[in-house]
């Protein structure tokens, strides 16, 4: 009889660890869990901002204790809580990149804010000023539910920000470059202007050329009209017609001074 009676007693034991070590793991995955009762009816409040805490990516838990008890500190409290939840864990067992655990310890007066290593390059350098400056003032008005809601909302936009790049400034447009045209202008209207000196003097050549080989031309022609002059003078002199008439025959086929001269050397001979 006293076997049986000591067989239902680990029984009942045994059952009875089971139903507390479920409550426990459902614990683990409330949102909230308010063990001070500290919330009252500003649940809704601190529920809107794990709602937005969770929208841009936090898996969160806030968790109120009325003391520490046997953990030394709030940060072995929170180690404990870890241990205990499977779901707030990765699977070799480090805390999960995403979570974010707010713990208030009312008889202490101690807050925490813990969070997975997705965000340490964003709440490392934020998350005192967070707990002094923005929970701190408002637990010490006895304003719990208004304490988590201002850590758990300022968490969340700077995550938020992390988030979203700063628009890249579309650089000014570059100033044309016009350095190699004006070489190239420059290289025109020289070549263009030697090109222009050179047909210049070309044709200046051409035309000096020109005017003497006409001058020298004209020399010829005088020449030989003077020649010729000299030697009508020297056929003409026994012509029984004198030479006048040949002077005459003369005019307008030899150049006027020609005649003239002509003329005058007959003079000259007859004198």
């Amino acid at each position: 009889m006293a076997n049986r009676t000591g067989v239902k007693k680990v029984i009942v034991g045994l059952c009875l660890m089971s139903a507390l070590m479920g409550v426990a793991l459902a614990n683990c995955d409330d949102p909230i869990e308010d063990g001070a009762h500290i919330l009252g009816n500003d649940v809704a409040r601190v529920t809107q901002a794990v709602d937005d805490l969770k929208r841009v990516g936090g898996d969160v838990r806030v968790r109120t204790v009325a003391s520490l008890g046997s953990a030394a500190t709030i940060d072995a409290l929170e180690a404990s809580m870890e241990k205990a939840c499977p779901s707030w864990q990765t699977p070799d067992g480090k805390r999960r990149n995403t979570l974010v655990v707010v713990v208030v310890a009312l008889q202490e007066h101690k807050v925490g804010i813990f969070y997975g290593s997705q965000f340490r390059s964003v709440l490392d350098s934020q998350f005192l000023r967070i707990q002094t400056q923005l929970m701190g003032p408002k637990f010490r008005d006895k304003d719990y539910a208004g304490g988590i809601v201002a850590g758990l909302e300022e968490t969340a936009h700077l995550i938020g920000a992390s988030q979203v790049a700063p628009p890249t400034p579309e650089p000014p447009p570059k100033p044309v470059d016009l350095s190699g045209l004006w070489k190239v202008l420059g290289l025109a209207v020289v070549l263009g202007a030697a090109g222009v000196g050179l047909f210049a003097l070309s044709r200046a050549r051409a035309s000096s050329h020109a005017d003497a080989d006409r001058r020298h031309a004209a020399q010829q022609q005088a020449k030989i009209a003077q020649q010729k002059a000299a030697n009508l003078v020297v056929k003409i002199e026994g012509a029984p017609d004198g030479p006048e008439a040949h002077v005459k025959d003369l005019m307008g086929k030899a150049p006027d001074q020609d005649v003239l001269a002509l003329q005058g050397r007959i003079r000259t001979v007859r004198e």
